[in-house]
C-alpha cells in the first residue's frame, strides 16, 4: 500500500503500523522543527487535504517518525497517486453532464451511498472489452429508497447495452449521445434507513478502447477491479491508471502483473476521488 497506493492510504497504513497516536506524531515532528496540527494530520490521513508549502521537507520528517523507507511516502505526493507517465486515453465524463442526466431521471444523489464496488471486465481476443460485470453494495440514507442511478461512458459514441442481472431491474434511462453517456435506474425493493443491499448489472460493448475504470467521487468506497483476458488476447502488460478530473489525461500509477497471463487485478479500500482503472497493451 505504501509503495503503490494513494498518499492518504499510505500515510494511514504507516501510522497504523507504527502504532503512534496523532498527538505523539505531532510532538515528534515538532522536535524536528516541523509544526503540524493533529487536525491537519487527520485530514492528510482521510485524503481531505495534502501537505502544502514545502511538502518534501514535511513528508521526509514524517517518514523518519513513522520509520518507513526514505521516499516511500514522498513518491505518493503530487496531484493524486504516484507520478507516472501521462496518457491521453480518451475523454472523461464531466460532472455537469452527469448532473444533467441525473436531473432527467429526477434522481437525488443523497438518497443512498455506494460503499462497495467490484467490477470485472472481460477482454476479447482483439484486446477490447467485450463485457463488464459490476456488483455494488448500497446503503439507504432514508427509508423507502428503491433505486440507484448508474452511468456508463461509451468510447467512440457507440452506446452499450446495459442489463440488470441480480438484485435489481432496469428502470428509466437517459442518454447524452453527444458525450456518449447513458444513465440508467437500477430499481430494487424499498430499503429501510441504514439497510444495505447488493445489486448487480452487466454492460456489453461493440467497441471499446483498451482500458477500463470507474469514477470514485465519494469517501470510504472500497473499489476492486478485475480484468480477465480471453484466450487469443495479445495483451502483454497492464498498468494501473488514475486521473483527477475529466479534463486531465490518465496517469500511469504502477505496472500490474498479468497473473497467469490472463488476469490483472487492483483493489483500494479508500481511493482518492477521481478515475481509477487499468489499461493494457
Amino acid at each position: 500500500m505504501i509503495h503503490t497506493g494513494a498518499f492518504h492510504s499510505g500515510l494511514r497504513t504507516a501510522v497504523e503500523t507504527r502504532g503512534l497516536s496523532l498527538e505523539r506524531i505531532r510532538d515528534r515532528l515538532a522536535e524536528q522543527g516541523v509544526a503540524v496540527s493533529v487536525s491537519t494530520l487527520s485530514n492528510w490521513q482521510r485524503g481531505a487535504s495534502r501537505p502544502g508549502g514545502d511538502p518534501r521537507r514535511v513528508v521526509s520528517a514524517l517518514e523518519k517518525v513513522l520509520r518507513v523507507d526514505d521516499g516511500a511516502l514522498a513518491r505518493l505526493l503530487g496531484d493524486g497517486p504516484p507520478a507516472g507517465r501521462r496518457r491521453h486515453l480518451g475523454p472523461g465524463a464531466s460532472a455537469e453532464r452527469l448532473r444533467a442526466l441525473r436531473a432527467k431521471l429526477e434522481a437525488a444523489e443523497r438518497d443512498l451511498r455506494v460503499i462497495r464496488v467490484a467490477d470485472e471486465a472481460v477482454v476479447s481476443e482483439h484486446n477490447r472489452i467485450r463485457l463488464m460485470r459490476s456488483r455494488l453494495v448500497v446503503r439507504a440514507n432514508r427509508p423507502g429508497v428503491e433505486r440507484h442511478v448508474v452511468f456508463v461512458h461509451a468510447d467512440h459514441r457507440v452506446l452499450p447495452v446495459l442489463r440488470a442481472t441480480r438484485g435489481c431491474e432496469i428502470g428509466r434511462t437517459a442518454v447524452d449521445a453527444e458525450a456518449g453517456l447513458i444513465a440508467a435506474e437500477l430499481r430494487f425493493e424499498p430499503l429501510m434507513r441504514g439497510e444495505t443491499c447488493p445489486i448487480e448489472y452487466l454492460v456489453e460493448w461493440t467497441e471499446r478502447d483498451a482500458y477500463y475504470g470507474r469514477w470514485i467521487r465519494a469517501d470510504d468506497v472500497r473499489y476492486e477491479l478485475t480484468v480477465r483476458f480471453e484466450p487469443g488476447s495479445s495483451a502483454r502488460s497492464a498498468h494501473r491508471v488514475w486521473r483527477s478530473d475529466a479534463r486531465s489525461p490518465h496517469k500511469d500509477v504502477c505496472e500490474i502483473r498479468l497473473i497467469g497471463g490472463t488476469v490483472a487485478h487492483m483493489i483500494d479500500d479508500d481511493p482518492n476521488p477521481g478515475f481509477h482503472g487499468i489499461r493494457w497493451t
